[in-house]
């Protein structure tokens, strides 16, 4: 997340581990980085909070299982939309090996 900052409009799933918020919140966000959170279980509304009009990429966040309530998102539908739409995506897979992962 480094990184982006401040290039990139950061799409957090809506129950991502509060700390990663957090320092978005107070460390990233005065450098200019963006963020929102978004139900990365609905690909509707991720298409469309990728194709919102802003003047930053995206960067999408996912965690999957997510921290703390464990929820799945589909990582490969996601990473399509993203892509498609010039963005990059970062997956936080610490609770569940890629092996397993959906």
């Amino acid at each position: 997340i480094l990184q982006a900052a401040p290039q990139y409009h950061v799409l957090l799933a809506s129950d991502v581990y509060y700390r990663l918020r957090y320092v978005l919140e107070k460390v990233f966000q005065p450098w200019g980085m963006t963020w929102e959170s978004v139900d990365m279980r609905d690909l509707k509304t991720v298409n469309a909070a990728l194709h919102a009009p802003r003047d930053k990429a995206c960067l999408v966040w996912l965690e999957s299982p997510s921290n703390p309530l464990l929820r799945l998102c589909d990582i490969a539908a996601i990473a399509k939309l993203t892509h498609a739409a010039g963005g990059i995506v970062c997956v936080d897979s610490s609770w569940l090996s890629p092996v397993v992962d959906p």
